[in-house]
């Protein structure tokens, strides 16, 4: 149970430190209208130095508002503000969310206080600096300081973060006001009554005696309420403890976000002088050895890192964004944020709270010590006057954000040294907060920054495939976090560039590693990196930033990697269809929810046209079981899970027929002719006239109708795996990985006829490889295409090997049948099982920062994402225009690609699909990957038919 903490803390280090005060924003005061201003809007901005002024909009920095600015150097940010008539002769505050970085503050001339700090919001008592009507408030600002080289922020967006990111609030308060309320929640052994304990401080800022003052607390829906008498003399404040016994509440949890209204009166004899409500939820939160416990029950943390990003705001988020932010990672089956690398803002964490999310709150510390900020190359991580900024950070952040129920966690810092700094914030920390465990990000294994955290939680970053096993067999004493884990593709630019369907082929490395976390004791859970793409469009028309690392982009448009998040994550599985007699379905379950039971879950199926609501089951948290849909009779049904808080946890597509092998050919009623044999070679087939070029082996031409199918190839193609360096490089130019290989020389042709079919052999080398292109022409019109070489170059690790046919750039409609790793897919995705696809949508702009409607329609000269990405493991693969198709015929096993090459399209059919060669994915996926050497074959073949 905590106490409250003096106003004055002494550190470990022996430094003292005055400990922030956040007053409760009141809702009502007495003889005022409206007792809270928002100071947001226009203000004007004027850099160090510069005659002029610019108009300058809070929230918001300097940069994306084309402030030309010094990030050294002060920049003086002024507005005018209304006090009101009402609110002269109460106290009146000014809360800034946060500034960046160090300022001063000034009302009317009379400065009145200072502040550094990044993300962490501070209070000034205005009072005796306005008067009624309009007074004028002055803010200089300077962007670099201590606080951005210890916090790494702008650094880590790759352009300085000044100005005023988060909201400005004028409020007033009675001379008597409460001026801290602090709230815990404490549960019984049983988990099932509780108690709200709530910390006061009520001060006297009259130079009178108050002796018929009293605080009136209630929880209204649990019909609780307490009263406590006040007497305060002048000047004097009261430290009030107040407990309200709570009978049965229903409990806070990620599952079931329970919250109450917690109402809080000072009231002066029978008046209420001030009010103000908090939302609260019952929860306790404790460790036990390895394990992480809400309300009793071991929790495992489905998780994403959050950045705060508008692409062309900076880190200014709105809090619509940030409530769309917490709605989105919730829809993706997320029970936990962490939010890097600083707290977040007021609005997000009352969207957790309401929404149900579990949160790790770190403060703005990041990298200190570490290789990635390069000034530690000549400064002293470990040095003691870096210990007040470290422990004042940590101080804000906890004391502003500490009453929401869905923080769960607090970290100290971003992968940064252990030091005496830290274990000195570490104690206090623990002495501030006794309700809630700590981390520090980051302590790792093998050598990397091991240097011996002793945070209540540990904490592994990026720790491969084989983490689980290494926590298992380690036996750690305390509870895991893989803090950041499965690095979503970010690195492997020219790639993403490339080919969008990486993107989806990142589940390769994801879905094994969430299933050993699963399963794995003490590995409490962990982080994706990272929920949110951090790129930002500046005024000079650059983009920069780390790069789009998120399953969602910064427009919050759901990427291709949302839908995987989505479903490796559900608590919900499905799995084992068994068809009964009578025409039901019986489905096995597994229910990975932590306190709630499937039949508290609403189940629904759509069989055919029909709509049918099920009996959901009876299985415990943690249980598995079984599920029976009637009526069904061979039809394929489409499932879908909703849980308590209206998320669709779980949906899947049932008993559907999966696709055989292709059809057996119809038999051959014509025979392959050949007509023309001298400088070109051209054959007839079923009405398809096949053009071949005797002096390179290529078709010239593939033709029925007048319509042209083919222009060119077969090529051989071989793209490596590649990968760029960790670095915020997100626009400097790269090229697709689409060049065929180089310098085709023919060495032989010949031509044969067997069984109404002409096949033409072609040998040749190129500058990487040598071998033989077989093209088979069939008598009903078709074409097989087999290709054989070896390979000259030392060593290749590929991604992809085939061959590429060029394409008439009118066929630029794509369709196709293939298989996925999920039966059910939204209809926009590039990974859906069935699909059509244009080169470019309607709404597709190339490279634009002005997003198309949705991400599978964003387009590069290549085309769009959708066209572009590799169908993979495919039936059916066809470009079409209205009234004829080049369908390339699959088995379930080869690839395909399309690209735009100038003003042809090229298609690729691929016998290999590695997922990456992204950096941090790369270890996941190592047994998927091969290495050739000089003289390994590179073989496949494919069926082609022009409709």
């Amino acid at each position: 149970m905590f106490q409250l903490v003096p106003i004055i803390v002494s550190l470990v280090c022996g430094i003292g430190i005055e400990l922030p005060i956040y007053r409760p924003m009141p809702n009502e005061v007495q003889g005022v209208a409206n007792p809270v201003h928002s100071l947001n809007g226009q203000w004007l901005a004027q850099p160090e130095g510069d005659d002029a002024t610019y108009p300058f909009e809070v929230p918001g920095q300097f940069l994306q508002q084309h402030i030309p600015f010094d990030e050294t150097s002060p920049v003086m940010c002024t507005r005018t503000f209304i006090v009101d008539d009402d609110w002269i002769g109460n106290r009146i505050f000014i809360r800034f969310g946060s500034v960046f970085t160090d300022c001063t503050v000034s009302v009317n001339g009379i400065h009145l206080g200072a502040h550094l700090g990044s993300y962490t919001a501070f209070e000034l008592d205005v009072t005796e600096a306005v008067h009624a009507g309009e007074n004028t408030l002055e803010l200089s600002v300077t962007s670099w300081s201590d606080a951005d080289l210890l916090g790494s922020l702008s650094q880590y967006t790759a352009h300085p973060l000044g100005g005023i990111p988060r909201d400005v609030t004028l409020f007033t308060l009675p001379p008597v006001y409460v001026k801290e309320c602090l709230i815990e929640t404490t549960l019984d052994e049983q988990y099932e009554d509780g108690e709200l304990i709530a910390q006061f401080v009520v001060e006297n800022t009259t130079s009178q005696t108050v002796e018929d003052a009293s605080l009136l607390t209630t929880l209204h829906a649990l019909k609780i309420a307490e009263q406590t008498p006040l007497t305060l003399r002048p000047h004097e404040s009261a430290n009030i403890r107040v407990v309200l016994p709570a009978q049965s509440p229903n409990l806070w949890h990620a599952e079931h976000p329970n919250l109450y209204d917690f109402q809080c009166f000072l009231l002066s004899g029978n008046n209420e002088t001030e009010s103000f409500s908090k939302r609260v939820g019952f929860r306790e939160i404790e460790v036990d050895g390895n394990r992480l416990l809400v309300n009793g029950v071991p929790v495992k943390l489905r998780g994403v890192n959050r950045h705060e990003v508008d692409p062309m705001k900076g880190r200014v988020v709105s809090d619509a964004l940030c409530w769309r932010d917490a709605e989105l990672f919730r829809e993706a089956n997320c029970n936990f944020i962490r939010t890097s690398h600083y707290p977040p803002s007021r609005a997000f964490l009352e969207a957790c709270d309401e929404l149900g999310l579990f949160v790790e709150v770190e403060a703005p510390v990041c990298w200190i010590g570490h290789g990635a900020n390069k000034n530690w190359q000549t400064l002293q991580h470990d040095d003691p006057e870096w210990s007040p900024y470290i422990a004042i950070a940590n101080i804000e952040t906890i004391q502003y954000h500490r009453n929401h129920p869905s923080i769960i966690m607090w970290s100290l810092a971003n992968e940064s040294h252990w030091s005496e700094n830290f274990a000195n914030t570490l104690a206090l920390v623990q002495h501030l907060d006794t309700s809630r465990p700590q981390l520090f990000h980051d302590q790792s294994y093998g050598g990397f920054n091991d240097h011996g955290s002793t945070a209540t939680v540990a904490n592994i970053h990026y720790p491969g495939p084989g983490g689980p096993a290494h926590v298992e067999a380690t036996d750690f004493d305390r509870p895991m976090l893989f803090g950041e884990y499965c690095h979503l593709s970010v690195y492997n630019r020219r790639e993403t560039l490339t080919d969008p369907a990486v993107r989806t082929q990142w589940e390769e490395a994801l879905m094994p590693m969430w299933e050993n976390m699963v399963k794995t004791n003490g590995v409490l859970g962990g982080a994706l990196w990272s929920g949110i793409d951090d790129v930002f469009h500046l005024p000079d028309g650059t983009s920069v930033g780390y790069g789009p690392w998120g399953p969602i982009d910064g427009h919050r448009r759901r990427k291709p990697e949302f839908h995987s998040v989505k479903n490796v994550y559900s608590p919900i599985r499905f799995s084992d269809v068994q068809t009964n007699e009578d025409g039901s379905i019986e489905v096995a379950i597994e229910n990975r929810l932590t306190v709630t039971n499937v039949n508290n879950l609403n189940m629904r199926a759509i069989v055919g046209d029909r709509l049918i609501r099920l009996d959901a089951p009876d299985i415990e948290a943690g249980e598995s079981g079984t599920l029976r849909i009637p009526d069904v009779n061979g039809t394929s049904v489409h499932v879908q899970c909703i849980d308590n808080r209206g998320v669709m946890v779980a949906e899947a597509v049932l008993h559907a027929a999966k696709q055989g092998s292709l059809a057996a050919p119809m038999p051959l009623t014509t025979e392959a002719l050949i007509l023309e044999n001298d400088d070109a070679l051209v054959v007839e087939a079923n009405g398809v006239l096949f053009d071949v070029d005797k002096t390179t082996g290529h078709f010239n031409s593939i033709s029925k109708d007048n319509q042209t199918y083919v222009i060119g190839g077969p090529h051989l193609l071989a793209i490596p795996l590649v990968t760029d360096g960790c670095t915020p490089e997100h626009q400097l130019p790269r090229d697709p990985l689409t060049h065929i290989c180089s310098n085709w020389t023919l060495t032989a042709i010949d031509v044969s006829e067997e069984g109404g079919s002409v096949t033409i052999t072609t040998q040749g080398t190129y500058d990487e490889s040598v071998g033989t292109i077989t093209s088979t022409i069939h008598g009903d019109g078709t074409l097989a295409a087999s290709y054989a070489f070896e390979l000259l170059s030392e060593t290749l690790v590929p991604r992809q090997l085939g061959i590429v046919f060029d394409v008439p750039r009118s066929l630029d409609t794509l369709t196709w049948s293939k298989e996925s790793t999920w039966g059910h897919y939204p209809v926009s995705h590039i990974n859906r099982p069935n699909g059509s696809a244009p080169a470019f949508y309607d709404d597709s702009i190339i490279n634009s920062i002005e997003p198309a409607s949705q991400w599978s329609h964003d387009a590069t000269p290549l085309g769009c994402h959708d066209f572009r990405s590799t169908k993979a493991n495919f039936y059916s693969y066809a470009l079409k225009d209205a009234s004829h198709k080049l369908v390339f015929e699959g088995d379930g096993t080869t690839h395909a690609r399309s690209w735009i090459h100038g003003d042809n399209i090229r298609t690729l059919i691929s016998t290999l699909n590695i997922p990456t060669g992204e950096m941090f994915i790369r270890g996941h996926i190592h047994g998927s990957v091969i290495t050739l050497n000089k003289g390994s074959a590179i073989q496949g073949e494919v069926n082609l038919r022009f409709e």
